[in-house]
């Protein structure tokens, strides 16, 4: 701990953040876990039992903890100009790691006494109702501070733009094109990634009713608490183009990482807390019932929702796959007979598993009748325009042995023959063996 703690934090800067080799920045990580004594990433997980320990090493610790946060804002990520830099923003993602290897440890080495009095100062720091005006990272040196981090992280959280965005890549025009269909590449907020898992890393060391609702009513604004914030901000962020000017295809929206950080750490504050319970269903309940409907879907959502909701005719389609019509009309007409239907339906995969797997083309055959099963479950049941049958196709193999070709035409007749003789191969396993021969 005689080094001083502004050097330690330009070289962790300099080698594990802004080094553009990745040897050096994996080399100077180990040094770093190595000089500080943090545990890798696959440490074993928190215990509640505390363990005695030297003033060396715990020095050691809050030492290592307050250097670490000071280097989180460099998540942060936007130089002089305001630019953007992702690929710095992403390696800070390490830092949230040790940071919350530090945390634990420090808990794992408080005695049961010392860890009571913290969850009550906890407690007592959010009860007062006090906020942080720093935008500097605050200095914590152990489990006192917990309250005063996590006012922190809620301030970081709520201070920050917007900034995760998709790009659907495509060469040329993208007029007439749907985002399905192309290449999409997301840019990801490690920053904010990493400030919901601190968050939820300290929530689950204090494991503590009260606490979690103090946490959960934390007043962002006059109208707005933590929770409304975790859950318009970081789980459903309306998707949104950057702008009139730019590129109609690349648009802010909220990326996986963030949304299941976010609802991990929603999740955990409502566990076993029922003002938060309450206000999250409030939350939800008000998105459908509050102000007046959104008209212009497509626009807000890039959307439409007509182009996906089951026909008027209350029947469910099923997609060309290039010249797939022959299959799809034949397989509508066996859905429409009842008896050929639900004798498909009523096999049981699962308990026949065994046999059919004995040989290829028994467990083949399993494969078709699968994908027959979803299909009449999903024509049967679903609320979609149209199912995807691409498994399907590749399930039907032909007289050659290879699955059937989706963009040859094929004599709907002959294929009838073809189907039929997979298919009562297929259930010979089964007591609907017969199922073909009883029905036409």
């Amino acid at each position: 701990t005689t080094v001083h703690s502004a050097t330690l934090s330009n070289a962790m800067v300099s080698s594990v953040v802004k080094s553009p080799a990745p040897h050096v920045r994996s080399l100077a990580l180990s040094v770093f876990r190595s000089l500080l004594c943090l545990q890798e990433p696959d440490r074993k997980p928190l215990m509640t039992e505390a363990k005695p320990t030297d003033k060396c090493d715990e020095r050691l610790k809050s030492f290592a903890l307050s250097v670490l946060i000071s280097l989180l804002p460099i998540g942060r990520g936007n130089d002089l100009e305001g630019r953007t830099h992702f690929e710095i923003i992403s390696r800070t993602s390490v830092i949230f790691e040790m940071v919350a290897n530090c945390l634990s440890d420090i808990w794992l080495h408080t005695c049961a006494k010392a860890q009571q009095d913290t969850v009550t100062s906890f407690v007592q720091y959010f009860r007062s109702g006090r906020s942080l005006d720093s935008s500097t990272a605050p200095t914590i040196t152990g489990v006192q501070h917990f309250g005063l981090l996590f006012a922190w992280l809620v301030k970081e959280v709520n201070s920050l733009n917007p900034r995760e965005f998709r790009t659907f890549s495509a060469v040329g025009n993208l007029e007439g094109k749907h985002h399905c269909d192309l290449p999409i590449r997301v840019m990801v907020d490690s920053y904010l990634v990493g400030l919901l898992s601190l968050m939820l890393t300290i929530v689950k060391i204090i494991d503590d009713s009260k606490a979690k609702s103090l946490i959960g009513s934390i007043q962002i604004s006059e109208t707005k608490v933590f929770l409304h914030l975790l859950f318009d901000k970081c789980a459903f962020l309306k998707p949104h183009h950057q702008g009139k000017n730019c590129n109609k295809a690349s648009s802010f929206f909220v990326s996986p990482q963030t949304r299941d950080g976010s609802l991990d750490l929603m999740r955990t504050l409502c566990t076993d807390c029922q003002p938060n319970l309450v206000l999250l269903l409030t939350r939800i309940r008000n998105q459908f019932y509050s102000g007046p409907p959104r008209k212009d879907l497509i626009h807000d959502w890039s959307v439409d929702l007509a182009l996906k909701q089951k026909s008027v005719t209350g029947h469910v389609g099923m997609k060309n796959q290039g010249a797939t019509c022959y299959m799809n009309s034949l397989l509508q007409q066996f859905f429409h007979t009842p008896a050929l239907r639900e004798g498909l339906l009523s096999c049981d995969l699962q308990n026949n598993n065994e046999k059919t797997v004995s040989s290829d083309s028994v467990g083949e055959g399993y494969k078709l009748l699968h994908e027959l099963q979803l299909l009449f479950g999903n024509l049967l049941m679903s609320e979609k325009r149209d199912f995807e049958t691409s498994e399907l196709v590749k399930s039907i193999r032909g007289y050659d042995g290879n699955p059937i070709r989706p963009g040859e035409q094929q004599d709907v007749d002959e294929f009838f023959n073809l189907f039929c003789d997979r298919l009562e191969t297929a259930l010979k396993p089964f007591p609907q063996h017969r199922l073909l021969h009883d029905v036409f």
